[in-house]
């Protein structure tokens, strides 16, 4: 398969170059403490994680500002935002559909293509 320009990664640095944005990362204040560990299974380490990943919800959660490609500043998109179930119920805030289409328009992966398409008809169909 040949390389395309939205999987050549000095494209994307190009990219990058181009549209600079410096975020702060701060520390996040309510970060569970662990150690390292071993599991005996993958079904136990999926526990810990459900588990650890509860923990975090119910403190509040945790929140990374970052730049995102296409989207303005974290403030006038996290308003925006909708709530959606993991697996095991925990809610999640993600984009909404306007604003990941847009992300996924701007970086142009050829990996994003099916799900611009989805995402796009998934619109069209909420807009019927």
């Amino acid at each position: 398969m040949d390389m395309v320009y939205h999987d050549d990664y000095d494209a994307k640095f190009k990219i990058w170059a181009e549209n600079p944005k410096v975020v702060a990362c701060p520390k996040p204040k309510n970060f569970p403490v662990f150690k390292a560990r071993r599991f005996d299974s993958y079904e136990e380490f999926k526990a810990w994680k459900s588990e650890l990943i509860d923990s975090i919800a119910a403190q509040g959660g945790l929140q990374f500002h970052l730049a995102v490609a296409g989207l303005p500043r974290f403030d006038e998109v996290e308003p925006r935002g909708v709530l959606h179930p993991t697996e095991n119920g925990t809610q999640v805030k993600c984009l909404n559909i306007d604003d990941l289409l847009v992300t996924k328009e701007t970086v142009a992966r050829g990996k994003d293509e099916d799900d611009i398409k989805f995402l796009k008809a998934k619109k069209e169909a909420q807009n019927k």
